[in-house]
Order: structure tokens, then sequence, then C-alpha cells
């Protein structure tokens, strides 16, 4: 039985009701974390108005209507915003994936639906494992693609509440950096189920566990670390998780720093020092089921041929004065080069990686903590580390050319560590509401002067940056929102200096006004539809799936959206992912003729007999597309309506053929240069990786068809029909397959480069080919071993008087 957003939403938010009310009885008096984390549900619940009153779905399905068969359907061509494809081709189709293979009962180790086969759970981003991933059990994909963004949002401000409270923030001043982070600009853009906020929501948490291990405040601390470095991980963004604990590890060595300078004992230091080493080690070890099977996988992708064999670091080189340019104007407006979503985004970069935006009051209180003296000696660290990192995320000249060298840098897209210079700046607007209410020190003259520091910065950033002539009036208005704002928030602050009734009112205030804010830019953001509205299928969808046998599709001139092929269940030779195989990227490029290692275009060619070789059966055309190529013997019109056409294509090669001409070569750049020759065919010659002995009893047989009776979960299937030779798969090869020729086990060899080939002798009956990883079962044997440490270690902890003590204070430390 399958539960709907809503269901879930309010069942939860009940339970969470009755939580506060027996907390409040127990204990006779408000609890300020449960009473934070209602008032964080309450504020995603108006972020989610849409989802919440009338059903929709956080699924951004209009990008969809762009291109045929979806086209014919659509209201309105424009996606609302087209900015989010990713979301669409790369996120959704995962998830649905995981779903259909959780309703088998099944691991989804390959995805036979694109790039002709391609790794799944080795790949990281597809984020199988991560927990959150629980409620798909009981919910369809569009209201789980729902329910998740929400908990994020709650998650990311309950975890910013609590380490202010630890770091002596009053409860009214935590809540509202709370409301900072989790509606930021990095959160609001990458809402849609990307997987880099599934790890952003866990920094203030693994903040909390780095503060209280580094003040020795009890083991609970130790097996919380472990839990959020395990999870966290397990979010599916692997640069995201190194840019956290770099920033983490650097504030846990500065508490340290600054508790020795304070007297506490050297041995004390070493000890809290190990504590957090040793929670990395078991950590790492949980999480080894998904972290080998991905590390075995990097060094196959684009990206990793790219950044480490081409010294190239494709995730993004801009120069300095530009990225500068478009952070700081992010930062003071987040339309200020404007928007995707008003179609009028004009800037060089993608506008989701740089919007550094996290309200005009944020920055402004931020300036009040930085020159304020009630956070004593750690702001420092957070003033520093902004602009570090900062630094390091504008690439800034020398600092950019020396990280970019270290390991782990070297492979990032390092500016994203934008997450971590907004966490410090909302850690020191807390310190700054703070400031205002309490401290008493900030004077009249320090609040005007910041306010006209804002206003000539705002000003200064227009000037230097101007827009296209068509840009003025909206920049302008936007320049005038944000004066506006700021002028609100100055007013405010002015005012707590001369009315003690606005000391109180002042964060209530406060916190309508960045509501407010962050309602204007961020709710039209992402795309919120009905649910029918989602993956909807079409006649020429259905067509496609009644279709018998085992074939590839691929789209022609502005159909078939890559990444959709995983959704409705067909197979393609193209898809949706950042991190694909170097070795078939190689193949698609012989097809298009240039080479993309990050996205794949839609083919550009139906020349090139590799599309026959890879088993395209069906071409899908818009409707009214005339291409006298269609018009030859080789094709035949299969469907026509109005949401396209389908050719079918009878020179397509079976997924599972023989081969007839065999090539041996002795290793895989060989294969590479022989199959990059113009006048070489794939579909008279194989490439074979081996010596050239052993293939010279393949070739001269008389063969039956080979049928594939069977490609589905991590299993193929082919019946050989007693036939012998080299059989030849158009599925991509790769470490992790095993191949079984009677029950026994075969070497599964390389063929061109990038595909997989059998050796069958005479009357053998069945190949079956199984996808089961050694790096899964090696990962395996040492998360459960970690696991087994982490318990042993509990319960000598509890046998010894060390842990039970620290339960209770530990789990509501914040109850003031």
């Amino acid at each position: 039985m399958e539960y709907s957003f809503r269901t879930v939403y309010f069942l939860s938010f009940f339970i969470l009701l009755v939580v506060f009310f027996i907390r409040y009885r127990r204990e006779n008096r408000v609890c300020t974390v449960t009473l934070a984390v209602i008032g964080y549900w309450i504020l995603a619940t108006l972020f989610f108005y849409k989802a919440v009153l009338y059903g929709f779905c956080l699924v951004p399905g209009d990008v969809l209507f762009g291109v045929y068969p979806w086209k014919a359907y659509a209201i309105s061509s424009n996606a609302h915003n087209p900015l989010l494809s990713d979301a669409v081709c790369n996120c959704y189709p995962w998830m649905s994936f995981l779903k259909s293979a959780m309703a088998k009962g099944k691991l989804p180790f390959w995805n036979f639906h694109s790039y002709c086969g391609s790794p799944m759970m080795a790949n990281l981003a597809s984020a199988q494992f991560n927990p959150l991933n629980f409620f798909l059990i009981f919910m369809d994909v569009p209201d789980f693609s729902t329910w998740l963004p929400f908990l994020r949002l709650v998650i990311s401000g309950t975890g910013t509440f609590l380490f202010l409270r630890i770091l002596k923030v009053s409860p009214m001043s935590s809540f509202f950096g709370g409301i900072l982070f989790c509606f930021c600009g990095v959160n609001i853009v990458w809402l849609s189920n990307y997987p880099n906020i599934s790890v952003v929501m866990f920094l203030p948490w693994v903040m909390i566990c780095m503060e209280k291990i580094a003040t020795g405040e009890g083991w609970i601390w130790f097996f919380l670390l472990v839990f959020c470095s395990a999870v966290q991980f397990l979010g599916g963004h692997p640069e995201s998780s190194f840019h956290l604990y770099i920033y983490a590890g650097t504030y846990f060595i500065y508490r340290l720093y600054v508790l020795g300078k304070s007297g506490i004992a050297l041995k004390d230091v070493f000890k809290r020092a190990a504590v957090v080493l040793f929670a990395g080690f078991i950590s790492v070890g949980l999480v080894s089921f998904q972290l080998l099977p991905f590390l075995e996988y990097l060094p196959h992708t684009t990206r990793y041929f790219e950044m480490i064999k081409q010294g190239n670091n494709v995730a993004g080189s801009f120069g300095f004065v530009r990225i500068v340019k478009l952070v700081l104007g992010t930062l003071i407006n987040p339309d200020f080069f404007g928007n995707p979503v008003h179609g009028n985004y004009w800037a060089f970069a993608n506008y989701n990686e740089q919007d550094t935006y996290f309200t005009v009051a944020g920055l402004f209180l931020c300036l009040i903590g930085m020159v304020g003296k009630k956070s004593g000696r750690i702001k420092f660290f957070f003033i520093g580390s902004a602009l570090f990192f900062f630094c390091i995320a504008v690439q800034v000249p020398l600092i950019h050319e020396i990280i970019e060298h270290l390991p782990g840098f070297s492979m990032a897209a390092n500016y994203r560590l934008i997450f971590v210079v907004i966490f410090s700046l909302v850690i020191l607007a807390g310190f700054g509401m703070d400031e205002l209410r309490y401290a008493g020190g900030i004077k009249p003259s320090c609040i005007m002067g910041i306010m006209v520091f804002l206003g000539t910065a705002a000003m200064m950033i227009h000037l230097f940056t101007l827009p296209a002539a068509a840009m003025m009036d909206y920049r302008l208005q936007r320049l005038v929102i944000f004066y506006l704002l700021l002028a609100g928030i100055s007013v405010l602050s002015m005012a707590t200096r001369y009315s003690r009734k606005m000391i109180y009112w002042f964060p209530f205030l406060t916190v309508l006004l960045i509501s407010g804010d962050v309602g204007y830019h961020g709710i039209n953001y992402n795309t919120f539809m009905k649910k029918k509205a989602v993956f909807p299928q079409t006649p020429l969808t259905r067509y496609l799936a009644k279709q018998q046998g085992h074939f590839r599709v691929i789209g022609w001139k502005g159909c078939l959206l890559a990444g959709t092929e995983t959704v409705y269940g067909y197979d393609s030779i193209i898809g949706y992912d950042p991190m694909k195989i170097y070795a078939y990227e190689k193949i698609l490029t012989l097809i298009n003729g240039s080479y993309n290692p990050i996205f794949t275009p839609e083919i550009q060619s139906l020349d090139s007999e590799w599309i026959n070789f890879l088993g395209v059966k069906y071409i899908v055309t818009p409707p009214g597309l005339k291409d006298d190529l269609f018009s030859s013997d080789g094709f035949d019109l299969v469907y026509h309506g109005k949401d396209g056409r389908v050719y079918m294509d009878k020179k397509s090669f079976s997924m599972a053929f023989w081969a007839d001409k065999i090539i041996s070569v002795s290793d895989r750049d060989d294969a590479f240069n022989l199959i990059s020759r113009n006048n070489f065919s794939p579909l008279r010659s194989t490439v074979l990786e081996t010596d050239k002995n052993s293939s010279a009893f393949l070739t001269g047989h008389q063969n039956k068809p080979a049928v594939i009776e069977k490609m589905e979960g991590n299993e193929i299937k082919v019946r050989i029909n007693n036939s012998s030779g080299l059989l030849v798969l158009s599925q991509v090869w790769f470490p992790g397959w095993k191949a079984y020729v009677n029950g026994n086990r075969r070497r599964i060899l390389r063929v061109n480069a990038t595909f997989m080939g059998i050796v069958v002798f005479p009357g053998e009956k069945e190949v079956k080919l199984v996808f089961c990883p050694d790096s899964f079962k090696t990962g395996v044997w040492i998360s459960c071993c970690s696991l087994v440490v982490c318990l042993l270690f509990g319960c000598w902890l509890v046998r010894n008087g060390h842990f039970l003590s620290t339960i209770y204070p530990g789990l509501f430390f914040v109850s003031w």
C-alpha cells in the first residue's frame, strides 16, 4: 500500500505535536528543540503549500513538454524553470529505477536502460543506499520526490538551530539562524532531489559532534558523528562530503587549539583527536559496501580521465574576476544576472552553481555579528573560514593554483565550497541578532555605517557589472527591492536601541521580513506539478512498451529526452550522467563526431554503422519531420501519431550476435586506435583484446542466431542453440560481470574496446551473465565487521559506565 505526500506529512506532523505535548507535560515547560522543529515544519509547509493544499509534486516534469512525444500534449511549451532538467533526466529516473527494483525485491546493481548498460549502485550519485529512501517503500516516486526535499529543509534548519544553541546563542536568534541556512540560495536552487543537499543538510550536525567531542562531553557524540558521517556519505555527493569534512575538520582543529591554550592537558587533546579519527575510521568501514564499488567505478569515468589523466578540471575553471562578480552579485541580489524562471538569465555560468543569497537581513546581521563583541573569539573562526573558503571558491590567483593540486581538491568542483561560506555567515548572523538584543554595545552609528556600506556595495557592484540594455529595468527593480529590504532591517535594528519592547519583537519581525524575502525569491524557483502530469504516458511510449524482444531506441531531432529511458523502461544508447564511462563515451564520439566529458548530446548522425551494432531498432522523430534519410529501404514507418513517428531500422543487429571476422590486439589502446579508423566496420569485424593464437579457432563456424531470453535486474540469459564461436553482446564491459556457460564459469573478454564477448564451444546451450561486483561483497564484509566493532565498543562503554550516563543529556542537551 502506498501513501501520498499529504498523508505522510500530516501523520508525521501529528507525531511531532504529540512529542511536544508529552515533553511539555513531563517537564512542565516548553522544549525549545521541539518548538524549533515545529517552527521549521510550519515554514517549510508555507514553502510547500502547493503540495500540502493541492497535492502537487516537486518534480519539474514540465521540462519534458519541450520535446516529443510529450510536447504534443503540453499546455505550454515553455518549462517553468528549464534549468532544473537534471532533476528530470537524472535524479527522478534513478529514484524510479530504485522503486521498481524494490518492488521486485532486488538490489539495483546495473542499469540496462542507459548507455548500453551502466553501473547503478557503484555510481554514488544515484544515492541508492540513502537511509531516507526507506520512505520510498510505501510512497510512489512523485510523492517521495516531494517528501525528501521537505525533510531536508527541516533537518538543515534544526541542525543549525542546535549548533547555535551550543555556541550559547539565544533560542530566538538560533531559530533565526536555522531559517537562514535551510532557506539559503544553495538549498533552494538544489531543492529538487539533487544529491548534494543530502550531504549539505548534515553539515550543522557534524559541527555539533565536533564541538561536543572537542569539549569532551561524552561518548554519545562519537556515535552520533559515526552515524552522521555514514548517512551523509550515502547521500550521494562525494565532493560535497569532502568539502564538508575539510570545513568541519578545520573547526575541530581550531577548537582543540583554543582549548589547549586555555589549559586542558595535552593528553586530553590527543585523546579527543583520536576519538574523531576513530569515528572517521568506523564510518568509512560502515559505508564500505558503497564506497568500494564507487572507488572501482571512478577510474572508468570521464571525470576521472579528464581530471587525473589530462589534468583538466572539467568541473569549471572560470576567471577570478568573473567569478567574484558572479558570487558577490548574487550575494546582494539572487536575480542580479536575471533568473532562469524569468527567461532572462544572462551570466556565463550555471545559475545553480553560484547562488550565494541568504537574504538581505541575513547579510546585514552577519556584519553586525562581525563587529560585535558578545560572541567572543569564536567568531574569528567563522570570519576566517568564510574568507578562506570564499577565496578557494572564487579561484583567487596563487591560492587556486596551490589548492587545485592538492588531493581531493583536484577532482572537485571547488566553487561549490560556497555552501560552507554561507554556513559561516549564517552563524555570524545568529551572533549578530544576539548583539542587537542583549549586548547593548552596537551603537546607532555602527548600524547606520553597515547600512551605508551595504547600500554603497550594492550600487558599486551594479555599476561595475552593466547588464544588457534589455535588462536595465529588471536590474533596477531588483536594486530597489534590495534597498527596501535593507531599510527594513536597518529600521528594526535601530529601534532595538531605543525601545525595550522592540528588543522582544525584533526577532519575530525579522523572521517575517526574511520569510517574505525568501518567499519572493525562492518559492517560484522550483516547479510543483500535478501528479498526473509527472512523466505522463503517451500513445508513442505505450507503443514502445508493447514491442517484444530486446532492442534499443533513440530520439532524433528533439525527441526522447536523455535519461527518461530509465523511467519508461526502454533501452537506449544514450543517457544522462555526468560521470559516464569513458570507454563508452569514445564510442559515442565515433557516432557524433565530438567528445563530451560531462553531458551526452542527442544522436547527431544515423549514418554510423555503430548505430546498427548497438542494436538500435527504433528511431523516434517529430510528427511532421520530413527527412529523406527515412525514405530508403532500410527503414519502415511503424507508428505515426500526433506525438511523433517511430521508424524501424531493418539493418539493426541483435544485442547478442556471433562475431564473423576477428582481429586480435594486445590492449585497449590498440583497440581504440583500430576501431577509430574511418574504414573500420563494427558490423563486419570484431576487435578482441587477447593474443592472436587463442582467437584463431573462433572464426569460420556456422552459427544459429543467439536469442536473449532475459535482460533485467542484474542478469542476462542468452540461448545459443548449440552454436559456437565468439558471442558478442553490445552491453558495456565492466568489472563485476561474471559469465557462466552451461553452468560453468567462463572468462568475459573485452571486444571493440568497450563491450563483452564470451567464447562458446560446440554443444553448449546457454550463456548466463550475472553482475555482482566483488568490490560490493568485500565492502559488505568490511561494513559488517565495522558494525560489530561499533556495537562491541558501545557494549564495553555501557559495561564500564562510560555511556549510559551521557545518553539523556546528550539527546536533550538543548532543552533549556
